[in-house]
């Protein structure tokens, strides 16, 4: 860059700081947002208050940071009166003007991603410092942790929002919570349940919207996958107005005023996939098909009786369809094959999460999976008979259900997923914290509605270098 480049993108940064200064209150707040804003985009390797502020900052006359500065910026940092949720709502305003509008170069429209990270700290003071998972590490270690949502669009990435994730011995200890000044409203919270709310937020801001939901699993590149919801629109499109039903696999099998919106709906959806997918004539099984070419060719005409699929051809995705029964989607960490299941409780309980990882033929600890969205804990009221068939084999799957009375049960079938998948030696696994039947916004819930309407969950493996548009 030439120097009055240079000069222009100072100016420019001092600009864009200005839609933020009137969040941190007082004119001197407001300067010390200016000097941690320079010291995080500056080449200083420690990004600490005291080398910030010893470079950045300035003296009552002008003159270089003392002792002062550096005390003044750890109490902005620390005690000063301002809200993250203001900064983080203007900057998901910066976002939808300025990197929004570029999603017309691809058909993806604005892709959220939950994460978390781990900061490494040395001492025990700060707020939620534990041992604990580091990811940036990839080891247990004595560290903070962060749930981050990152918009993603072809003209950049921000970061829409965070949250610092707080263990459940840190939440219930008040000493250490006192010292450390966190508010009494925070409680614990799991990670995912981090996530569903920061979505929540997010979306109640209007500035940014997300809708079909793209699997958030560490897995190869070349592996893709997502879960519609009841909108046409893909995630960060406007959302749409056609109530997206994939229907039954046998199209003649739905009901005749509902044939209409399933050949749309599946048409929108082909526009996202590399090729027809797999759809499967699911009833509750365990029975895995396994999709080679021949497969693949019968498929087209007479979709498999099986309520779980898993292939190693590239380009062919697999779809599962739901309504309140899990989809579990399955891939192992070199990204040679994927699978897909639909396990509702009888499925679950037959085995089918079991079957399809034997039938991926990898060991189970390189299978990677994720649950999608499901009807929660709090909704999924069964009876004894459905309580008997995890705990006959499984007594201590028990922990999985809360009583009702009357002999009913809330079941948590993500857990039950967990833990199955646990058992047989599958460790990674995310998801899970979707609720089809308390989001009736955004899905379509069986014993909610009494519909045959449908969700679809796919995956599949890239044939190739990733094309402009594909998922």
């Amino acid at each position: 860059m030439t120097r009055d480049e240079v000069r222009a993108a100072a100016r420019r940064v001092i600009q864009w700081h200005g839609r933020f200064a009137g969040l941190f209150g007082r004119r001197e707040p407001q300067g010390h947002s200016l000097v941690y804003l320079k010291g995080l985009m500056s080449e200083q390797k420690r990004k600490c208050v005291e080398p910030i502020a010893l470079q950045f900052a300035r003296g009552p006359d002008g003159d270089a940071a003392t002792r002062n500065e550096v005390v003044a910026l750890q109490e902005f940092l620390t005690v000063s009166p301002w809200e993250a949720s203001g900064v983080f709502q203007e900057i998901q305003a910066v976002f939808a003007e300025e990197f929004v509008p570029t999603t017309t170069q691809w058909s993806l429209g604005t892709v959220g991603v939950f994460d978390e990270s781990g900061f490494e700290k040395a001492g025990t003071e700060s707020v939620g410092v534990a041992r604990q998972w580091c990811g940036r590490l990839g080891k247990t270690e004595n560290c903070q942790v962060g749930v981050f949502l990152t918009g993603v669009t072809p003209g950049g990435v921000a970061g829409l929002d965070a949250e610092l994730f707080l263990t459940e011995a840190w939440a219930a200890d008040r000493n250490r919570r006192e010292k450390a000044r966190v508010p009494k409203e925070i409680k614990f919270r799991t990670k995912p349940q981090i996530a569903v709310e920061m979505l929540r937020r997010t979306r109640a801001a209007g500035r940014v919207q997300f809708d079909w939901i793209v699997a958030d699993w560490a897995v190869p590149g070349s592996v893709q996958a997502f879960v519609t919801t009841r909108s046409d629109a893909p995630p960060g499109h406007a959302t749409g107005h056609v109530a997206l039903d994939l229907g039954p696999a046998h199209l003649a099998r739905a009901e005749a005023a509902a044939r209409e919106t399933i050949v749309a709906s599946r048409q929108r959806v082909a526009a996202f996939l590399p090729a027809a997918p797999v759809l499967l004539e699911q009833v509750h099984g365990r029975d895995v098909a396994v999709i080679d070419a021949r497969a693949l060719h019968a498929s087209v005409t007479v979709p498999p009786v099986a309520d779980a699929a898993v292939t190693r051809l590239p380009g062919t995705p697999l779809c599962i369809r739901v309504a309140d029964c899990l989809p579990v989607l399955f891939v192992d960490t070199q990204g040679t094959v994927v699978g897909a299941a639909h396990a509702g409780w009888r499925g679950l309980a037959a085995g089918v999460l079991e079957a399809t990882v034997a039938a991926m033929d990898v060991p189970a600890p390189d299978i990677v999976a994720w649950i999608g969205p499901g009807i929660g804990r709090g909704a999924f009221e069964v009876g004894n008979d459905v309580r008997a068939a995890f705990t006959t084999h499984d007594a201590d799957a028990a922990a999985h259900f809360a009583p009702r009375g009357d002999g009913k049960w809330l079941a948590d079938l993500p857990a039950l997923a967990r833990r199955r998948l646990a058992a047989i030696g599958v460790a990674r696994v995310t998801g899970g914290e979707h609720c089809t039947y308390g989001d009736a916004a955004r899905f379509h819930s069986f014993r909610r509605d009494r519909t045959a309407a449908r969700l679809g969950a796919f995956v599949w493996l890239d044939a190739g270098p990733a094309r402009d548009g594909r998922l």
